[in-house]
Protein backbone atom coordinates (compact mmCIF):
# COMPACT_ATOMS: atom_id res chain seq x y z
CA UNK A 1 0.00 0.00 0.00
CA UNK A 2 1.40 4.14 -0.87
CA UNK A 3 0.48 6.81 0.75
CA UNK A 4 2.07 10.30 -0.37
CA UNK A 5 4.01 12.25 1.80
CA UNK A 6 2.91 10.30 4.82
CA UNK A 7 4.81 11.70 7.67
CA UNK A 8 2.89 10.10 10.40
CA UNK A 9 0.01 8.29 9.08
CA UNK A 10 -0.89 5.45 11.93
CA UNK A 11 -2.06 2.96 9.13
CA UNK A 12 0.43 0.63 8.99
CA UNK A 13 -0.26 -1.53 11.81
CA UNK A 14 -3.44 -2.49 10.37
CA UNK A 15 -1.96 -3.50 7.10
CA UNK A 16 0.69 -5.58 8.90
CA UNK A 17 -2.62 -7.79 9.97
CA UNK A 18 -3.48 -8.32 6.45
CA UNK A 19 0.35 -9.16 5.65
CA UNK A 20 0.53 -6.09 3.33
CA UNK A 21 3.72 -3.76 2.76
CA UNK A 22 3.14 -0.08 3.14
CA UNK A 23 5.30 2.31 0.92
CA UNK A 24 5.89 6.23 0.81
CA UNK A 25 4.86 6.38 -3.16
CA UNK A 26 6.01 9.61 -3.31
CA UNK A 27 8.38 11.28 -1.31
CA UNK A 28 11.05 14.65 -0.81
CA UNK A 29 9.58 17.95 -2.89
CA UNK A 30 11.90 19.68 -1.53
CA UNK A 31 14.63 22.54 -3.30
CA UNK A 32 18.25 20.57 -3.96
CA UNK A 33 20.16 22.57 -1.36
CA UNK A 34 21.11 21.52 1.92
CA UNK A 35 17.70 22.01 3.64
CA UNK A 36 15.95 19.56 0.92
CA UNK A 37 18.67 17.00 1.46
CA UNK A 38 18.46 17.63 5.24
CA UNK A 39 14.32 16.63 4.89
CA UNK A 40 15.16 13.75 2.18
CA UNK A 41 17.79 12.19 4.26
CA UNK A 42 15.85 12.26 7.40
CA UNK A 43 12.50 11.09 5.78
CA UNK A 44 14.24 7.76 4.61
CA UNK A 45 15.03 6.94 8.50
CA UNK A 46 11.81 8.67 10.21
CA UNK A 47 9.19 6.55 7.96
CA UNK A 48 9.95 3.18 9.10
CA UNK A 49 10.99 3.88 12.51
CA UNK A 50 7.35 6.01 12.63
CA UNK A 51 5.60 3.75 10.32
CA UNK A 52 7.55 0.69 9.62
CA UNK A 53 8.06 2.19 5.84
CA UNK A 54 10.14 -0.34 3.67
CA UNK A 55 10.45 1.75 0.73
CA UNK A 56 10.39 5.79 -0.28
CA UNK A 57 10.12 6.56 -3.87
CA UNK A 58 11.46 10.25 -4.55
CA UNK A 59 9.86 13.01 -6.59
CA UNK A 60 11.64 13.72 -8.47
CA UNK A 61 14.87 11.66 -8.92
CA UNK A 62 15.72 14.09 -12.17
CA UNK A 63 14.56 17.54 -12.79
CA UNK A 64 14.45 17.61 -16.63
CA UNK A 65 11.43 20.06 -16.83
CA UNK A 66 11.85 23.58 -17.93
CA UNK A 67 12.47 26.33 -15.80
CA UNK A 68 9.51 28.45 -15.60
CA UNK A 69 7.54 25.74 -14.13
CA UNK A 70 5.72 24.62 -11.18
CA UNK A 71 8.02 23.17 -8.41
CA UNK A 72 11.27 24.19 -10.37
CA UNK A 73 14.12 22.70 -8.41
CA UNK A 74 12.46 19.51 -6.99
CA UNK A 75 14.95 17.07 -8.09
CA UNK A 76 17.93 14.88 -7.05
CA UNK A 77 19.48 15.72 -9.87
CA UNK A 78 19.04 18.26 -12.70
CA UNK A 79 19.33 18.43 -15.99
CA UNK A 80 17.02 20.91 -17.31
CA UNK A 81 18.80 21.46 -20.41
CA UNK A 82 19.30 18.67 -22.47
CA UNK A 83 20.49 20.27 -25.32
CA UNK A 84 23.38 22.19 -23.27
CA UNK A 85 24.68 17.83 -22.31
CA UNK A 86 25.13 19.38 -18.64
CA UNK A 87 23.52 18.09 -15.66
CA UNK A 88 24.54 18.60 -11.86
CA UNK A 89 24.22 16.01 -9.08
CA UNK A 90 22.78 18.02 -5.87
CA UNK A 91 22.79 17.59 -2.18
CA UNK A 92 20.33 15.65 -1.88
CA UNK A 93 21.57 12.75 -3.54
CA UNK A 94 24.74 12.49 -0.36
CA UNK A 95 21.96 11.78 2.27
CA UNK A 96 20.35 9.37 -0.16
CA UNK A 97 23.71 7.57 -0.55
CA UNK A 98 23.99 6.89 3.30
CA UNK A 99 21.68 4.21 2.58
CA UNK A 100 21.73 3.00 -0.90
CA UNK A 101 25.37 3.03 -1.05
CA UNK A 102 25.30 0.57 1.99
CA UNK A 103 22.35 -1.85 1.36
CA UNK A 104 21.13 -3.74 -1.34
CA UNK A 105 18.00 -5.66 -2.12
CA UNK A 106 17.19 -8.02 0.02
CA UNK A 107 18.57 -6.59 3.03
CA UNK A 108 16.45 -6.46 6.18
CA UNK A 109 16.03 -3.60 8.59
CA UNK A 110 16.29 -4.95 12.16
CA UNK A 111 14.05 -4.09 15.26
CA UNK A 112 14.17 -3.13 17.80
CA UNK A 113 17.63 -2.15 16.41
CA UNK A 114 16.04 0.88 15.20
CA UNK A 115 14.85 4.04 16.91
CA UNK A 116 14.33 7.37 18.10
CA UNK A 117 17.44 9.09 19.79
CA UNK A 118 16.15 10.74 23.41
CA UNK A 119 17.64 14.62 22.42
CA UNK A 120 15.89 14.62 18.57
CA UNK A 121 16.75 12.22 15.70
CA UNK A 122 16.31 8.83 14.54
CA UNK A 123 18.93 5.68 14.31
CA UNK A 124 17.90 2.21 11.56
CA UNK A 125 19.41 -1.07 11.33
CA UNK A 126 19.71 -2.88 8.19
CA UNK A 127 21.24 -6.57 7.26
CA UNK A 128 21.74 -9.15 4.84
CA UNK A 129 21.48 -11.79 7.04
CA UNK A 130 25.59 -12.70 6.33
CA UNK A 131 27.31 -11.05 9.44
CA UNK A 132 27.28 -7.35 7.45
CA UNK A 133 25.15 -4.81 8.86
CA UNK A 134 24.77 -0.96 8.36
CA UNK A 135 23.50 1.65 10.70
CA UNK A 136 22.11 5.25 9.46
CA UNK A 137 21.97 7.45 12.12
CA UNK A 138 20.93 11.38 11.59
CA UNK A 139 19.74 14.31 13.84
CA UNK A 140 18.84 16.55 10.10
CA UNK A 141 16.55 19.17 10.47
CA UNK A 142 15.84 20.42 6.70
CA UNK A 143 11.91 21.92 6.31
CA UNK A 144 9.78 19.30 4.30
CA UNK A 145 7.48 20.77 2.73
CA UNK A 146 4.27 19.33 4.13
CA UNK A 147 3.03 19.01 7.57
CA UNK A 148 4.48 21.48 8.92
CA UNK A 149 7.98 20.45 7.66
CA UNK A 150 7.27 16.97 9.21
CA UNK A 151 10.06 17.47 11.78
CA UNK A 152 11.85 15.55 14.66
CA UNK A 153 9.27 15.05 17.42
CA UNK A 154 12.22 16.53 19.55
CA UNK A 155 14.66 19.04 17.66
CA UNK A 156 18.46 18.22 18.05
CA UNK A 157 20.37 21.44 18.96
CA UNK A 158 23.06 19.75 20.64
CA UNK A 159 25.45 16.57 20.15
CA UNK A 160 24.98 13.20 21.37
CA UNK A 161 27.02 10.77 22.92
CA UNK A 162 25.94 7.13 21.51
CA UNK A 163 27.01 3.92 23.10
CA UNK A 164 25.60 1.11 20.74
CA UNK A 165 26.20 -2.74 22.25
CA UNK A 166 27.33 -5.32 18.82
CA UNK A 167 26.85 -9.04 18.69
CA UNK A 168 29.73 -10.37 20.78
CA UNK A 169 30.51 -12.95 18.09
CA UNK A 170 30.82 -9.82 15.52
CA UNK A 171 34.83 -10.41 13.86
CA UNK A 172 35.93 -7.19 13.35
CA UNK A 173 37.31 -4.78 15.37
CA UNK A 174 35.64 -1.74 13.47
CA UNK A 175 33.42 0.07 12.00
CA UNK A 176 33.49 1.93 8.58
CA UNK A 177 32.08 5.89 9.03
CA UNK A 178 30.79 8.15 6.60
CA UNK A 179 29.51 11.71 7.59
CA UNK A 180 27.29 14.20 6.03
CA UNK A 181 26.73 17.55 7.30
CA UNK A 182 25.85 21.20 5.66
CA UNK A 183 29.51 22.15 5.09
CA UNK A 184 30.75 18.45 3.54
CA UNK A 185 28.87 15.64 2.22
CA UNK A 186 29.52 11.99 2.00
CA UNK A 187 32.79 12.38 3.94
CA UNK A 188 34.82 9.10 4.83
CA UNK A 189 35.70 9.57 8.54
CA UNK A 190 37.91 7.65 10.58
CA UNK A 191 36.49 4.01 11.63
CA UNK A 192 35.18 3.42 15.30
CA UNK A 193 36.57 0.89 17.05
CA UNK A 194 34.80 -1.66 18.87
CA UNK A 195 35.48 -2.07 22.79
CA UNK A 196 36.14 -5.66 24.00
CA UNK A 197 33.23 -5.54 25.54
CA UNK A 198 31.66 -5.26 21.98
CA UNK A 199 30.54 -1.11 22.40
CA UNK A 200 31.24 1.54 20.12
CA UNK A 201 30.60 4.53 21.10
CA UNK A 202 29.57 7.67 18.57
CA UNK A 203 29.23 11.60 18.37
CA UNK A 204 26.66 12.78 16.73
CA UNK A 205 26.35 16.72 16.17
CA UNK A 206 22.93 18.07 15.19
CA UNK A 207 22.16 18.15 11.67
CA UNK A 208 24.13 15.34 10.66
CA UNK A 209 23.98 12.24 9.13
CA UNK A 210 26.30 9.66 9.97
CA UNK A 211 26.61 5.70 7.94
CA UNK A 212 28.11 3.32 9.87
CA UNK A 213 28.77 -0.49 8.44
CA UNK A 214 30.83 -3.75 8.95
CA UNK A 215 34.82 -3.88 6.72
CA UNK A 216 32.94 -6.56 5.11
CA UNK A 217 30.41 -4.43 3.35
CA UNK A 218 32.79 -2.28 1.73
CA UNK A 219 32.62 -2.09 -1.54
CA UNK A 220 33.83 0.85 -3.13
CA UNK A 221 31.56 3.63 -1.72
CA UNK A 222 32.76 7.13 -2.99
CA UNK A 223 31.63 10.63 -3.86
CA UNK A 224 30.98 10.34 -7.72
CA UNK A 225 32.72 13.09 -9.64
CA UNK A 226 30.33 14.30 -12.71
CA UNK A 227 30.35 17.48 -15.00
CA UNK A 228 28.24 20.70 -13.05
CA UNK A 229 25.59 22.81 -14.20
CA UNK A 230 26.47 26.65 -13.76
CA UNK A 231 24.58 28.68 -11.03
CA UNK A 232 21.52 29.24 -13.08
CA UNK A 233 20.08 33.19 -13.55
CA UNK A 234 16.64 34.16 -12.10
CA UNK A 235 14.67 32.46 -14.64
CA UNK A 236 17.07 29.19 -14.56
CA UNK A 237 18.36 29.41 -17.23
CA UNK A 238 22.30 29.43 -18.67
CA UNK A 239 22.50 27.87 -21.65
CA UNK A 240 19.51 29.25 -24.24
CA UNK A 241 17.29 27.12 -25.95
CA UNK A 242 19.21 26.24 -29.92
CA UNK A 243 17.80 28.56 -32.25
CA UNK A 244 16.89 27.86 -34.97
CA UNK A 245 14.48 24.83 -34.09
CA UNK A 246 12.94 22.66 -36.59
CA UNK A 247 11.33 19.43 -35.69
CA UNK A 248 9.40 17.51 -38.52
CA UNK A 249 8.77 14.22 -36.38
CA UNK A 250 10.24 12.13 -39.41
CA UNK A 251 13.30 10.26 -36.97
CA UNK A 252 10.92 8.73 -34.76
CA UNK A 253 9.47 5.28 -35.36
CA UNK A 254 6.11 5.00 -37.32
CA UNK A 255 3.13 4.44 -37.15
CA UNK A 256 3.21 4.10 -33.97
CA UNK A 257 6.36 5.20 -31.65
CA UNK A 258 4.89 5.78 -27.87
CA UNK A 259 7.94 8.33 -27.57
CA UNK A 260 7.84 11.79 -26.62
CA UNK A 261 9.23 14.35 -28.61
CA UNK A 262 12.70 15.72 -28.15
CA UNK A 263 12.63 18.83 -25.76
CA UNK A 264 8.47 19.39 -25.41
CA UNK A 265 7.45 19.21 -22.44
CA UNK A 266 3.88 17.60 -21.23
CA UNK A 267 1.83 19.33 -19.33
CA UNK A 268 -1.71 18.06 -19.79
CA UNK A 269 -2.98 15.01 -22.28
CA UNK A 270 -0.55 12.35 -23.69
CA UNK A 271 1.42 12.87 -26.67
CA UNK A 272 3.80 11.27 -28.72
CA UNK A 273 5.81 11.58 -32.11
CA UNK A 274 4.53 9.24 -34.46
CA UNK A 275 4.29 9.11 -38.24
CA UNK A 276 5.90 11.87 -39.06
CA UNK A 277 3.62 14.44 -36.86
CA UNK A 278 3.07 15.45 -33.17
CA UNK A 279 -0.41 14.08 -31.92
CA UNK A 280 -2.53 13.84 -28.52
CA UNK A 281 -3.38 10.37 -28.25
CA UNK A 282 -5.15 10.27 -25.25
CA UNK A 283 -9.00 11.51 -26.18
CA UNK A 284 -11.24 11.77 -22.77
CA UNK A 285 -10.75 12.99 -19.71
CA UNK A 286 -9.71 11.19 -16.67
CA UNK A 287 -13.53 12.58 -14.74
CA UNK A 288 -13.39 11.09 -11.66
CA UNK A 289 -9.93 9.18 -11.27
CA UNK A 290 -8.06 13.38 -11.97
CA UNK A 291 -5.81 13.75 -8.96
CA UNK A 292 -4.65 17.47 -10.73
CA UNK A 293 -7.23 19.89 -12.24
CA UNK A 294 -8.56 18.75 -16.14
CA UNK A 295 -7.25 21.18 -18.40
CA UNK A 296 -6.90 20.82 -21.95
CA UNK A 297 -4.02 18.93 -23.53
CA UNK A 298 -1.41 21.14 -23.79
CA UNK A 299 2.61 20.61 -24.22
CA UNK A 300 5.08 23.31 -24.53
CA UNK A 301 8.84 23.64 -25.74
CA UNK A 302 11.70 26.58 -26.14
CA UNK A 303 13.04 29.15 -23.61
CA UNK A 304 11.68 30.89 -20.48
CA UNK A 305 13.52 34.00 -21.53
CA UNK A 306 12.06 34.41 -24.87
CA UNK A 307 10.21 37.46 -26.16
CA UNK A 308 10.24 37.68 -29.64
CA UNK A 309 10.14 34.97 -32.27
CA UNK A 310 7.84 33.45 -34.61
CA UNK A 311 6.69 29.78 -35.01
CA UNK A 312 4.80 27.94 -38.07
CA UNK A 313 3.10 24.92 -37.83
CA UNK A 314 2.19 23.28 -40.99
Amino acid sequence: VGRHYPCKNASWPALQRFGKSYWSSEEASVPADWGGAGCWGRLLNQNYVRMNMTANIAWSLVWSAYSNLDCFGNGLLYAFQPWSGKFSVNLPIWTTAHTTQFVQPGWHYLYPSSGTLPQGGTYVTLTDGLGNFTIIVETLTGECFYHSGCFHDVTPTTPQRLALKLPAQLNTTHLVQWTSNETSQFVSTPGLPIGRDGRVVLDVPPDTIITLTTPGNVRGQSKARSDSIPAPDEQGGTDPFPMTFEEDFEAYPKPISGNMPTYFSVQSGAWEASGGCLRQVVHRAPGRNAWTCNSLPFTHLGDANWSDYRASVQ
